[in-house]
């Protein structure tokens, strides 16, 4: 801006004119942005951003605009403290990087925050065995009490299934369970036969015993999900 001064003269005084240059800037900002590390599917994420002047001058004003990548998710008010909270619960599984941006008002400039990314967690489970490990004599069996634990929401059919071995039958009873919220579970009947020397393939001694957990892992690694 040019700032012009006159002065028009008098009796005595010959008029005189004067100018200046003025440069009238925004207040600076910061602004700064908070969310969850990780997060479940279907929970609300709550984002957080706070706009700060980097001198004194007051509090910032107006919206906060929120984006994840490339794609807008909404805008949140500045309150008195220069604080905006934006929540979202519609989130995708996998990494999401947010950011927000603080456009300016009358009195302060523009700023930006630096990325910050929240992993939604995809949906999943968990398997146990009760026992962990048992020691089966040649000719007869024992039980285990398989439990499914899920995660993330997952709801979906668990199909269980044993690999063909040498001198070893297992049953699974039901054969699929459905997690819908909570622990589901089934029982595993290992039985190793009364004249098989070596089990699964693998030579043994021939004592006639069988540690069933070895046998276990197995089974467990031909576990299928149904979608």
């Amino acid at each position: 801006h040019v700032i012009g001064a006159q002065y028009l003269g008098d009796a005595v005084f010959l008029p005189s004119t004067s100018t200046t240059d003025v440069d009238v800037t925004f207040i600076p900002t910061t602004l700064t942005l908070a969310a969850p590390t990780n997060a479940l599917p279907g929970a609300t994420v709550e984002l957080t951003a706070t706009a700060v002047s980097t001198s004194t001058g007051g509090v910032p004003t107006g919206q906060i605009l929120f984006n994840d990548g490339n794609t807008i998710l909404g805008s949140a008010p500045l309150d008195g403290t220069g604080v905006a909270v934006l929540r979202i619960s519609t989130l995708a599984a996998g990494a999401h990087t947010f950011t927000a941006t603080y456009p300016g008002d009358a009195r302060f400039d523009v700023s930006a925050s630096t990325p910050v990314v929240t992993t939604i967690a995809g949906k999943d489970f968990s398997l146990d065995a009760n026992p962990p490990a048992a020691t089966v004599t040649a000719g007869q069996s024992t039980v285990f009490n398989v439990t499914v634990t899920p995660a993330g929401g997952f709801a979906d059919p668990v199909t269980f299934s044993c690999p063909v071995l040498t001198g070893i039958t297992c049953n699974f009873n039901p054969p699929m369970v459905t997690p819908n919220g909570a622990m589901a579970a089934t029982m595993l009947t290992v039985t190793t036969s009364a004249d098989v020397l070596h089990y699964g393939g693998t030579a043994g001694n021939g004592t006639g015993w069988f540690l069933a957990s070895l046998c276990l892992i197995g089974m467990l690694a031909s576990l299928r999900r149904r979608g």
